[in-house]
């Protein structure tokens, strides 16, 4: 592996054709600018710096090394110099993109110019994502904290039963079902006693992936439905419907514990200026 001082060095001493200079800019003595150059000839095999009693000139390979290094710190500043221009990318969990993200993209729209990419994947493909720098942050159920990757708590997700009659655990099972997808919490009460040992209990189940389209079903009176509770103070139609009843899940199934929502990205000691515009507009409950 090349130590880094030892290209600045050669770099800065065919800048400004001198040892003295080189010397003066890095800080160090003249001998030690020397020296440096001497290991790099040494590490890479090859003679860089072709030395007269007056001065220097530069081998075919010291003069291709000399160019690559240039383009290669012209590239890096390009790389800092262009965060403004950078697309910020967003991975997130289906049910959060569709009931909770909406908003919050909105205002990022219109904070910034930059572009903007959202994926929407599973909770694996979400961690490798994040990992592999696929995407700058990603929202969903995971908690990591690692030297690799940070987690920070949005809020908790809290689901609430919508139903046109009051519902308990030990009458759940006499409205059909309207549920999300095999991660629903009512779905889930299938593998629990009493239904696990006595699946003539379970009634008929409706799978719909659409929250609204669950929460417009419960309020027709078509089933009953468990949703997250976040979703429920934005919607207007529910709150003209005096006659529906609200009910915490965990009275319905006391086992059920309720999960939070986690933004994740790398472990960063300062977000990129990217990532901090979007946590800005992220109330943090």
């Amino acid at each position: 592996m090349i130590d880094y001082r030892y290209l600045k060095a050669f770099k800065l001493t065919v800048q400004y054709q001198s040892f003295s200079k080189a010397s003066k800019e890095l800080k160090i003595a003249q001998s030690a600018v020397s020296r440096q150059i001497k290991l790099l000839e040494e590490g890479l095999g090859e003679e860089l710096i072709i030395r007269t009693s007056k001065n220097f000139v530069l081998s075919s390979k010291g003069q291709k090394l000399f160019d690559e290094i240039n383009l290669f710190e012209q590239k890096t500043l390009g790389i800092f110099k262009n965060e403004d221009e950078l697309p910020i990318t967003i991975g997130i969990l289906q049910g959060l993109v569709i009931n909770w993200f909406p908003n919050i993209l909105s205002a990022l729209r219109k904070h910034t110019k930059r572009d903007i990419q959202v994926s929407i994947k599973d909770i694996n493909d979400l961690k490798s994502g994040v990992e592999n720098l696929k995407y700058d942050v990603v929202f969903g159920t995971l908690n990591l904290q690692s030297d690799l990757l940070s987690s920070l708590k949005i809020f908790e997700e809290n689901y609430v039963l919508i139903s046109h009659k009051k519902v308990n655990a030990k009458t759940v099972h006499q409205f059909p079902w309207i549920v999300f997808g095999p991660f629903d919490p009512l779905y889930n009460l299938k593998y629990h006693k009493p239904y696990i040992h006595n699946p003539g209990l379970i009634p008929p189940i409706m799978t719909i992936d659409s929250m609204a389209v669950m929460i417009q079903m419960a309020i027709n009176g078509d089933g009953i439905a468990a949703v997250p509770g976040h979703i429920l103070f934005d919607n207007d139609t529910l709150k003209n419907q005096k006659e529906i009843i609200l009910t915490p899940f965990e009275d319905i199934d006391p086992n059920f514990k309720s999960s939070a929502i986690y933004m994740t990205t790398l472990s960063y000691k300062k977000y990129p200026k990217r990532i901090q515009e979007l946590k800005n507009l992220i109330p943090i409950k």
